[in-house]
């Protein structure tokens, strides 16, 4: 906003912005020009926030899935190198998981109860928009069967958890094998 009035009144304009006033309330002359800039608490205009319900829900799953667990299974096996590390990020990983699926899960399920009351509110007003409200309630317990589905495959080595596990085994094993390739050329050249 400090920007619009800068441009408006600069130094080039001169001439307009000492004939340019407005009325205040009192219904006297009042010069433009002499408007503070510190009666403006932000210089740019409010940006509106807008996130699709499905979007948020669809986030806690999205993000885990996102990670690039390749990287991470390689710098673990290529600074590490332990079975036993390997072991415990497998599990941690589905433990990362299931955790994120009970959160998407805990919000599909306030959805699910939101469209309860609405369709509390509106019963015995329009078949047409209960039907409307039935079909998303529907989908959204479709969505919540779906995650706890995931949920109990992952608990036995199944499931979209088993992406994640797989790159991260891949890339474990990738930087164990070239931190051996590494050793063993050092040892080869006996640099030390």
């Amino acid at each position: 906003m400090k920007n619009f009035f800068k441009n408006l009144f600069r130094d080039g304009n001169a001439k307009s912005a000492e004939s340019a006033q407005v009325l205040d309330n009192a219904g006297t002359n009042q010069n433009l020009a002499d408007i503070s800039e510190d009666l403006f608490i932000e210089d740019e205009a409010p940006v509106e926030e807008v996130q699709a319900t499905s979007q948020k829900a669809k986030s806690h799953l999205a993000s885990f899935l996102d990670r690039n667990f390749y990287s991470m299974g390689f710098q673990d096996g290529y600074m590490r190198h332990s079975l036993e590390l390997l072991d415990t990020k497998v599990r941690k990983i589905k433990a990362e998981f299931r955790l994120c699926i009970d959160k998407q899960s805990q919000e599909v399920h306030k959805q699910i109860l939101e469209l309860d009351k609405h369709l509390i509110d509106i019963d015995g007003l329009s078949e047409r928009l209960t039907g409307k409200v039935m079909l998303s309630k529907k989908k959204l317990q479709q969505d919540f069967d779906r995650l706890e589905s995931e949920k109990q495959k992952s608990a036995i080595d199944e499931g979209l958890v088993m992406v994640a596990v797989h790159q991260y085994n891949e890339g474990y094993y990738m930087g164990v094998s070239m931190y051996q390739n590494e050793n063993h050329l050092i040892e080869g050249t006996s640099l030390f």
